[in-house]
């Protein structure tokens, strides 16, 4: 899928970032993340939202990769909400967040505040748009078109156990 330009696309990351936890962590604390992810869909713990919200924090804090961590934690809370809640995509904000603009800022403010446990301004991210789900849900199709050896292997293993869920 992404061929000679990122040739770690699929790895995790081996260098300290001044984002996210320690590199030898991650398998760990990814692994532990699958498990709370899983606990708060069983027991029904948070509304599907904020399953969504909290497992999409909570996987970019982690920080996996070396580049694209907001994007993968974007698509696995798009895939939570409609594998598991059959729910449409999420709009994260009707506009690109990974162009520089006002968006992408308000977006990054509520970003650090969840990362002091306060979710109040990132849960409006999600409000759900069914033109914007229509485009989401065709970028769904093209990735289920592929074949799972051109997908990065952990964004495969997640999408699979998001699948297996539901």
């Amino acid at each position: 899928m992404y061929g000679e330009v990122w040739k770690w696309a699929g790895s995790f990351r081996t260098s300290e970032k001044n984002l996210g936890i320690k590199s030898y962590l991650i398998p760990v604390q990814l692994k532990q993340l699958l498990d709370d992810a899983l606990y708060w869909y069983e027991n029904q713990i948070y509304s599907p939202d904020e399953v969504a919200v909290r497992f999409k924090h909570q996987l970019v804090s982690i920080h996996c990769f070396a580049n694209g961590n907001g994007r993968h934690s974007r698509l696995m809370a798009d895939l939570i909400m409609e594998k598991l809640y059959k729910k449409p995509f999420l709009t994260w904000g009707g506009s690109s967040l990974v162009k520089s603009n006002e968006k992408r800022k308000e977006y990054i403010n509520a970003i650090k505040l969840a990362d002091h446990q306060d979710l109040s301004q990132l849960i409006p991210f999600l409000s759900y748009s069914r033109s914007f789900s229509l485009f989401f849900s065709l970028s769904l199709s093209l990735i289920h078109s592929l074949s799972p050896s051109y997908l990065p292997s952990l964004s495969n293993s997640l999408f699979l156990s998001v699948s297996s869920l539901s």
